[in-house]
């Protein structure tokens, strides 16, 4: 069978995601969900949509959804990107502008970046981190390729200051910085989207599935020069020219227009992680300082298999990597599910 297969695909190890498991109850803190449910209007609008004109392809170009973001930004329609989730904006990204070159990140960050590279030819380049798993600003910095940054990073919860990015884009304004901002939301700190109009080597990407409850729906979207944009337009309309079904784009639109209701439910998780952090650092566990809606944490003792199993043994999921011998990612849920994390901790911890 061999024989069928690309050279490529011999070469790919693709990424894996959170488990999803349906054996027992569990209490799930491994995939950075948002444990609070969209809107009310959200889910209404969806009802609505939800009849006769399913039979009909959806708005290939998402007008309506791209007007909204662009109006949320102060910027034109033509600097707005949509796709299915941000993984696919950084898939496109990938084909666009890294296909064949090198491409930067931080050794320790979200682990599509490296299937993206074996998947479109690019070559990986990445900085050393600091010994504590935070970011190395002065190797970042020495880096002369084109660079992503995810902020806050995953899966440490780690923010660079917006100050700190725009130094890196004032640096060399020939080089592309893409800034993944799946988790800006969670962060005491605006978006770097009010920069796209003064840096045209400026890409942001964000997504609807964190601080608006909608990874059920896959909707993510880029902000950039127009020249980025268009490049990126192109890239998708060479795989799929209707990127949105109906129902995602009425359903993001709705979100962005009841953006009260998201506030209040992102400030709940952010005062969770951080009464979490400090329960956690109590039980003496070293709990790396996040701006994020997840934590890294390290349990003084424990390898990070064994101390994911012990949870898992409990019914609750965390997050693990074979690579990060240490540390763990906890996703933040609701009160109770995090007391429950607690009290557990607590237990294994004694």
């Amino acid at each position: 069978m061999n024989n069928l297969f690309s050279d490529r695909l011999k070469k790919l190890t693709p990424y894996t995601p959170g488990e999803q498991l349906n054996d027992k109850r569990y209490i799930k803190l491994n995939t950075n969900e948002n444990p609070y449910p969209p809107s009310d209007k959200v889910l209404e609008a969806i009802k609505d949509k939800a009849g006769e004109t399913l039979r009909l392809y959806p708005d290939p170009e998402s007008k309506e959804l791209l007007s909204v973001i662009a109006k949320k930004y102060s910027i034109d329609n033509d600097m707005v990107f949509v796709s299915n989730g941000s993984d696919e904006t950084l898939a496109f990204a990938f084909n666009a502008f890294f296909s064949g070159k090198k491409v930067a990140f931080p050794r320790i960050t979200y682990s599509f970046y490296p299937v993206y590279c074996k998947l479109y030819d690019a070559k990986e380049e990445t900085p050393e981190m600091n010994y504590d798993y935070t970011i190395n600003k002065e190797a970042v910095s020495k880096c002369k390729y084109p660079l992503i940054i995810a902020n806050p990073n995953a899966p440490t919860g780690e923010l660079l200051s917006n100050e700190y990015i725009c130094s890196l884009l004032e640096k060399d304004k020939e080089r592309l910085i893409l800034v993944d901002e799946a988790y800006i939301d969670f962060a005491n700190q605006p978006s770097m989207a009010e920069y796209v109009k003064k840096y045209k080597n400026l890409l942001v990407v964000r997504t609807f599935s964190k601080s608006y409850s909608l990874a059920g729906m896959r909707i993510g979207y880029a902000i950039g020069d127009k020249a980025l944009i268009a490049a990126l337009n192109t890239v998708k309309n060479c795989f799929n020219s209707y990127p949105l079904d109906r129902l995602a784009q009425i359903s993001a639109v709705t979100a962005l227009n009841n953006q009260e209701y998201y506030d209040m439910i992102n400030n709940k998780v952010k005062a969770t992680r951080d009464r979490v952090a400090k329960q956690l650092d109590k039980l003496g566990c070293t709990v790396l300082p996040s701006q994020s809606n997840f934590l890294f944490v390290k349990f003084g003792g424990y390898d990070s298999s064994t101390i994911y199993t012990k949870f898992k043994d409990e019914g609750i999921l965390i997050r693990q990597w074979n690579y990060i011998p240490d540390y763990v990612r906890i996703s933040i849920g609701t009160d109770s599910d995090m007391d429950s994390l607690i009290n557990t901790a607590k237990e294994i911890m004694k």
